[in-house]
């Protein structure tokens, strides 16, 4: 499975890391939104590689690239990929006790913007789990919160939206609980004071792929620890 793509075509090389040279088949892959800066390198993965399924979000974007994602959409699904739009309730079965729910949105979010309308997912494998909050807002992290609270704990956050001070609220990060958590970013901006605050209120071990580069989890279904 792969969620989102990232800003550029780095994502080809990513994957060349992981996946042996021959293997030019994907799962699952995850579009949490149209924003250029997490789905760029998508429109490049579906024209090499085949992928099975995909799940969009029902954002509906206007911008140049927007389109041309939802073009390359389009024609895979044309030539046999399913593709689906998330919504709350989903689930994608990844065999073997492994599975990723879908927490937001719960309705359709054709018009509404990109962070508000993005894909919320909670990756689970056995009695570990992964919290992937896209670049969900505090507004929105908070209505998780009370819709699920203490369900949300997962043993990894990913930090919504790099680190911006617009995301990570005190009260979904508390119910998260996470030992780890994962700021995927570029150099460019810092993660804000105010969320690093809060993840040093939690006592969570923090990851930064601007300095530690990629960073890898490994789950025996039973314990998470950073590779």
């Amino acid at each position: 499975m792969l969620i989102d793509g990232g800003p550029d075509i780095s994502v080809l090389r990513a994957l060349s890391g992981v996946m042996p040279w021959w293997d030019r088949s994907i799962d699952v892959v995850v579009s949490t939104s149209p924003n250029k800066d997490d789905s760029t390198g998508l429109v490049d993965v579906l024209e090499r590689f085949h992928v099975a399924s995909i799940l969009r979000s029902s954002v509906e974007g206007t911008d140049s690239f927007s389109r041309a994602l939802a073009d390359a959409i389009d024609a895979v699904e044309a030539r046999g990929t399913k593709v689906t739009t998330a919504q709350r309730g989903q689930v994608v079965d990844l065999g073997s006790g492994a599975y990723l729910e879908i927490l937001s949105p719960d309705r359709n979010a054709a018009g509404v913007d990109a962070a508000n309308g993005c894909t919320v997912a909670r990756l689970v494998y056995g009695a570990t789990s992964f919290l992937l909050p896209c670049d969900a807002p505090q507004g929105l992290e908070n209505y998780l919160a009370y819709l699920d609270g203490a369900s949300l704990h997962s043993d990894v956050l990913k930090v919504g939206n790099g680190g911006a001070k617009t995301s990570s609220s005190p009260i979904f990060v508390g119910y998260v609980s996470p030992a780890y958590a994962v700021y995927s970013r570029s150099c460019k901006n810092a993660p804000a004071s105010d969320t690093s605050a809060t993840m040093t209120q939690f006592s969570i071990q923090t990851f930064d792929t601007c300095t530690d580069g990629t960073v890898t989890f490994v789950s025996d279904g039973d314990t998470v620890g950073e590779d």
